[in-house]
């Protein structure tokens, strides 16, 4: 399951660009080294409780970047001072006159404005999401098994390989020939629910996480 990065990541955005946690829409980032490459490692991964600590100040500057444009487009198009309007739940408000356009009214005119190249972070005090409970937002595609993982991948000519792993010692729990037969049992054949089970699921090897058979080596 994870430390919750699906979580986490996005509250660190939301935070800053002004939207309810609940008006995310979570994708996980295709691969490029260029574009997602983690701080501490040089390369696309995550590990060793590293997103917050390497994310942490690039996504909120990222949603304070976003922030400040739709506000200065808001502005724009009301001709008013930027700083007579606020953001808050996707939302730019003109205090004195109440007037309001939402971020996708106003995401076409902030495209092309220019990208400040400095914009303020939030006190800390100020906070709304972060350091907040807050339900996973990767939990129901886990739970209902919609989630993908690099094991659910097929492609094009794609070989299957399974670990060969040495016959168990124990009375009962053995391959073919420790049970009589004229010649071991392939780790495919096992029959599911004859011995190591645990949690409901066949357990092969005698090891904690070991890949069941018949699943793609990464």
């Amino acid at each position: 399951m994870g430390q919750g990065t699906y979580t986490s990541m996005p509250m660190l955005l939301a935070e800053e660009l002004e939207v309810g946690l609940d008006q995310v829409q979570l994708e996980h980032a295709p691969p490029n080294d260029k574009l997602y490459a983690n701080p501490l490692f040089g390369d696309q991964e995550t590990g060793g409780s590293s997103s917050v600590r390497s994310f942490y100040e690039p996504l909120r500057r990222a949603g304070a970047t976003a922030r400040t444009m739709l506000v200065a487009a808001a502005a724009q198009t009301w001709d008013v001072d930027p700083t007579s309007c606020r953001a808050k739940r996707g939302v730019v408000t003109h205090t004195p006159s109440g007037r309001t356009l939402t971020y996708g009214a106003l995401a076409d005119k902030a495209g092309k404005l220019p990208v400040p190249e400095k914009v303020a972070l939030k006190d800390p005090k100020d906070f709304t999401l972060i350091g907040t409970p807050a339900k996973r937002l990767d939990a129901p595609d886990k739970v209902n098994g919609k989630a993908e993982y690099g094991i659910d991948v097929r492609l094009p000519g794609m070989k299957i390989a399974t670990v060969a792993r040495a016959r168990a010692g124990r009375q009962g729990c053995g391959t073919g020939r420790s049970q009589g037969h004229g010649h071991p049992r392939r780790a495919t054949d096992r029959q599911p629910g004859r011995c190591g089970r645990r949690g409901g699921r066949p357990h092969v090897g005698g090891q904690a996480g070991a890949r069941r058979p018949g699943h793609p080596v990464g």
